[in-house]
């Protein structure tokens, strides 16, 4: 099976934009920390890659907190089984364009993540690892002490770990549909990515989570399905598919536009009622019946099927004229080009007429707006169904066709089928009362009829391959990682204590090592200046190769010259162990971390602040986490899915940037998230560091923020266009594999 991945790239930047930044005041909150409004209807959705799915909402500032600013939502969804998480190959410090990053890498989208500031402000936030290779780890701040200390750090990563069947998980496999063929994003997950495809089967108990499409297969065959969605309980041997996003619209696709041919007849098929007349000469009499069986005058036409019934006086008009006269009434049929009268209780006047006398016929037709009995055809695929009635409400063994001119929403029938210009739009299998708009037709088909319906449209048979073959899956785990790496010569082991990292003392000023440890840098580190210097330690040691190629006992700047080059810098305790080391001698390092949890990790990230821990909400409304700024945030479950939310202003106002106003609180993003199935979160750095950006057909473009100008360029320092981000360490990017 040909599988599709995406990998999350973790990018180490600093904007480009380096206008300074306006401070706006913090405006007094509304009391919503326990009460957000709920993630109803979107205000956009994209899926710029496959699997891939981005939905922003927008509320009133009112509703979300006292500021003048509205606040927009945008959420980013996946699952682990479709990517990894790399870390993006900027050196350290860098400074990454993340329109750039996203264009480069052919990114589906990328947000801010982790955050550390180059310029002395105790902010070290955490560690970085790509693939089990370390690269970065600060040393930690103690507010309580002002001291930089080798403590733990709070890490947010991809571990693999044992799945349980009836929690789900992210996995691999297809759905095929009309030999086409869909990825799906895992098995009994419990909730939908915002787009993709899940199984579900009977190992999850109840009904399944309900999706955009919904389809109940039993071996390779359809038994059920809803284009609207439907939650099911699948028993054994059935499977559940449930499509959310641009999955849910290429599966529609496979059942909606097809071709529907829709002959509405005439009102005459079926008969009416009319108060028209019949004239010969001078006399007239009433017409109270068209093709209808009554007690007073009728006319058949040559839709009536059969000898018409016995009347009093019988007419056989051809051309406008009489041709056949029964005095007494017959049953005769009506043959083409025929108009044939039944009178009851004629005038003698009318008694009188003869063969060849002109008569003329009166009647008005019932409109569509009106609403009539039909005898018309719906032809789906091969099959002709017939329809009984236009804009009327009929029994419960009848099918009736629906204009806009029908007021309101139509009766229900048990399958209802939208069609417009020729092709079903929509499909509701369990059958829904829908408002006809200008140009649609709703077709109401009745329970005895459904099941026919449904075999004459449902023709795709569904293939569904599920990967259990796997003994682990991924999913994203939060604990605390501290750094342990140790240089080795001559017998003699020294310890590190940051990796690519400076070193300000407790004022921010010089950038020094510490007395017990050393610094370490590798070929991810460029200096501060672009020239790889590294901040002079104590003792200063380049070791290449795997032996010294450089030393300086007494201390010094020291450059990674080559890829593969390590140089550390070393404080005073440590200085003195190596003043007998020399260049050439053999030179062992091991970079290593340990986890609280003892998980190996193939990618982690730090965070700042947790927001939801199994389940729990734990995020309050005290302290910063309270004040309504922008935020960014990711959630995740143990089954594999992810969500990466940020909170931003709503609009592009040039003075509303850097610590913006706008955006939420951690209690309002923590309950969002929660809502979208996350059991799981924790917060990255927001204020003006918040930015979520898309690839785009030709480029890429915020997502946080409105969509700018048809005058901006992505380049133009116009803040209209392009608000001022805050320098930014870290960024979280989907990058779209090879198949």
């Amino acid at each position: 099976m040909s599988r599709k991945s995406l990998v999350l790239a973790i990018g180490l930047a600093l904007s480009a934009f380096s206008i300074g930044p306006v401070y706006s005041s913090q405006l007094p909150l509304v009391n919503v920390c326990d009460t957000p409004p709920v993630l109803g209807n979107p205000e956009n959705t994209f899926t710029p890659k496959t699997g891939v799915g981005i939905t922003t909402w927008k509320f009133n500032a009112g509703v979300t907190h006292d500021s003048w600013e509205d606040t927009r939502i945008s959420v980013a969804s996946s699952s682990l089984n479709l990517f990894t998480w790399k870390i993006g190959r900027t050196l350290i410090p860098g400074y990454a364009d993340p329109y750039e990053s996203v264009i480069t890498n052919d990114a589906a989208v990328a947000i801010n993540s982790d955050f550390f500031n180059l310029y002395g402000d105790p902010l070290p936030w955490g560690p970085a690892l790509e693939d089990g290779k370390l690269i970065y780890f600060p040393l930690a701040y103690d507010p309580q002490t002002g001291y930089y200390t080798p403590d733990w750090m709070k890490i947010a990563g991809v571990v693999s770990r044992l799945p349980d069947p009836a929690d789900g998980w992210s996995t691999t496999g297809s759905v095929q549909l009309n030999s086409r063929s869909q990825i799906i994003s895992g098995l009994n997950l419990p909730s939908l990515p915002l787009d993709g495809v899940v199984i579900y089967d009977n190992r999850r108990p109840g009904g399944t989570p309900v999706g955009k499409v919904s389809i109940l297969v039993s071996g390779n065959e359809i038994i059920d399905f809803d284009l609207a969605g439907k939650s099911y309980t699948p028993t054994a041997g059935q499977n559940v598919i449930q499509a959310t996003g641009k999955a849910a619209r290429d599966l529609r696709n496979k059942f909606a536009n097809r071709g529907v041919t829709i002959d509405l007849g005439k009102p005459e098929s079926h008969g009416f009622k009319s108060k028209g007349s019949i004239t010969a000469g001078s006399t007239s009499a009433p017409l109270s019946f068209v093709n209808l069986v009554g007690n007073k005058t009728s006319v058949f036409t040559p839709l009536w099927t059969g000898p018409t019934p016995k009347k009093d006086l019988t007419w056989v008009l051809s051309g406008g004229k009489i041709k056949k006269i029964y005095k007494t009434g017959s049953a005769v049929s009506v043959l083409s080009k025929q108009t044939v009268v039944q009178f009851v209780n004629p005038p003698n006047s009318l008694k009188a007429q003869k063969i060849g006398s002109t008569v003329k016929v009166k009647y008005s037709r019932p409109s569509i707006k009106q609403g009539f009995l039909t005898h018309g055809i719906a032809q789906i695929g091969a099959s002709d169904f017939s329809i009984t009635g236009i804009n009327k409400q009929l029994g419960s063994n009848e099918i009736s066709l629906f204009t806009s001119d029908w007021k309101g929403k139509t009766p229900a029938g048990a399958l209802t089928l939208k069609i417009k210009n020729g092709k079903i739009t929509a499909f509701y299998n369990s059958g829904r009362s829908v408002k006809a708009l200008a140009g649609e037709y709703i077709l109401q088909v009745p329970d005895f009829l459904a099941p026919d319906v449904r075999t004459s449209f449902v023709r795709p048979v569904a293939t569904v391959t599920v990967d259990e073959t796997a003994e682990r899956i991924k999913t994203i785990a939060e604990t605390k990682a501290r750094y342990r790496s140790t240089l080795t010569v001559n017998g003699e082991k020294l310890f590190m204590g940051t990796l690519n990292y400076y070193l300000p003392d407790n004022q921010g000023g010089a950038n020094l090592p510490p007395s017990n440890l050393g610094s370490v840098y590798d070929d991810n580190w460029r200096g501060s200046f672009g020239d790889g210097d590294t901040y002079a330690g104590k003792a200063s040691i380049r070791v290449r190769d795997g032996v010294i190629h450089r030393i300086k006992k007494s201390g010094g700047s020291m450059s990674v010259e080559e890829p593969g080059d390590l140089v550390f810098q070393l404080g005073n305790n440590q200085a003195a162990l190596v003043q007998d080391w020399a260049v050439g001698m053999a030179a062992t390092f091991v970079s290593k971390y340990q986890t609280k949890n003892r998980e190996p990790y193939e990618t982690f990230v730090g965070y700042g602040t947790k927001l939801i821990m199994d389940n729990s909400i734990i995020a309050t409304c005290s302290n910063t986490g309270g004040k309504i700024r922008p935020r960014t945030a990711i959630g995740w479950n143990d089954a594999g899915q992810y969500w990466l939310m940020t909170a931003s202003p709503a609009s592009r106002d040039p003075n509303n940037s850097g610590y913006r106003t706008g955006g939420a609180n951690y209690p309002q993003i923590s309950r969002w998230l929660k809502s979208l199935g996350a059991t799981h979160a924790v917060g990255f750095d927001g204020g003006g560091s918040t930015w979520m950006v898309r690839r785009t057909t030709n480029g890429a473009t915020r997502v946080d923020l409105p969509e700018p100008n048809n005058n901006c360029q992505r380049n133009q320092t116009d803040m209209s266009c392009n608000p001022w981000i805050r320098w930014v360490p870290f960024e979280l990017m989907l990058v779209s594999a090879a198949e």
